[in-house]
Formats: structure tokens, sequence, C-alpha cells
């Protein structure tokens, strides 16, 4: 295990923990939130004593794709506004996860890394991030937005979302091409943990209101 891996289970410890001493104070989508950092870090510890018993670690991601997908797409539910917007999103869950299961059935199996149904996630996540941007637009609160939970937590997908699949892309370029992606891959390892530490910032000024959400966005 790297210092590199070893500090991101550190910061997805820390951001779980805080998440779990301040649950109560959470609002709904933050709480689900705060499960999902704690499905993840049970999938990556997961996956480091596979790498150690049989020298592969994609199988927890096959599971942790869905878990993470089925997660995002009920807080955007909670976070986007508009009965049909709500529902779609919701609805979104059930052709991800078969078409996830028919992927690993058919496609990629339970040890291959599972990258299509990945990828695909984040081309939802983008159009969800920018549904709900276009929405905090055209309804600005009092707060500040830098004090929004929310705001923090939609441009960590957003930003995350379009990175990644760009980075995988160029590695898999430089990979076919024999050429030396190392630096790359730190980098993409390092914006990884500058995406959690801003999801964990999200989670620590989340908080409830009275019955409404801090950011506004939703009403409990």
């Amino acid at each position: 295990m790297t210092l590199v891996f070893s500090i991101y289970l550190l910061i997805l410890t820390i951001i779980t923990l805080n998440g779990i001493v301040r649950f109560n104070k959470l609002t709904v989508p933050f709480k689900v939130l705060t499960v999902l950092m704690l499905i993840t870090l049970i999938s990556e510890i997961t996956s480091r004593i596979l790498v150690a018993r049989i020298r592969n670690s994609s199988p927890p991601y096959h599971i942790l794709v869905i878990l993470e997908f089925a997660a995002t797409a009920f807080i955007y539910s909670r976070l986007i506004t508009g009965w049909r917007l709500h529902k779609l999103v919701l609805l979104s869950i059930i052709p991800f996860t078969i078409l996830s299961v028919a992927n690993t059935l058919f496609v990629q199996n339970f040890l291959s890394f599972p990258s299509l149904p990945i990828m695909l996630s984040y081309i939802i996540f983008i159009a969800f991030a920018l549904i709900l941007f276009i929405q905090m637009l055209d309804s600005p609160k009092e707060i500040t937005i830098f004090k929004q939970s929310v705001f923090w937590f939609n441009s960590a997908i957003l930003i995350y979302s379009v990175t990644v699949p760009i980075c995988f892309g160029v590695l898999n370029y430089m990979t076919r091409h024999h050429l030396n992606n190392a630096l790359l891959g730190d980098l993409l390892l390092y914006f990884t943990l500058i995406y959690y530490l801003t999801i964990g910032y999200a989670i620590h000024i989340d908080k409830k209101q009275g019955n409404r959400h801090i950011s506004g966005v939703y009403n409990e």
C-alpha cells in the first residue's frame, strides 16, 4: 500500500467519522452522503485485502459503482426541485443497475475493473450537477454561496466527473502507445484526494436550520 493511498484511506476515515458524529445535525442528502463515504471506505479496505490475497482489487468496485450511483442519484433527487426531475433522477437508478449487472455478467467480469459503468455514472452525474447549478442560479439564496454545503458538494461532483474520464482517456492512450503515464496517474490520485476533501468539507458545514436546508435548495 502506497503512502498516498494510505492518506486517501485516512481522509475517508476522518470524513466518515465526522459525518457520523454530526449525523443528527445533517440534512437527509448529507446523511446519505455520509453513509456513502462509509461504504466507500469499506470497499477500499476490502480491495486492499483482495490485492494481498488474490492480487486483484476489482470485485468490490462492481458493487460500489451501483451503490454509489444509487446514493448519489437519491441525493440529487432531494436537492433538485421539480417533481418530474425528482422522479426522473430516482428512476435512473433502475436502468443503471441493470446495465451494471449486465456489464459484470457479460462484458467486464468480477476480476476486471468496471470502467464502463463508472464512466457512464460520471456522464449522468454531470447532467445532475448542471441541472442543480442552473436551479441554484435561478433561485439564489441569502447565504453566501461559499457557505452552502450543496455548492461544495455539487462543485466536487461536477469537476471530478468531467476530469476523471478525460484523465482515464489520456492514460489509456499513453498505455497503448507505451508512453510513461506515471505522472498523470499520480495527478489523478492527488485530484481524488482533493475531491474527497471537498466532499468532507461539504459534510462538515452542512446543518439543519429549522425545517429548511441551510442552502435553501431543498425543504425538508
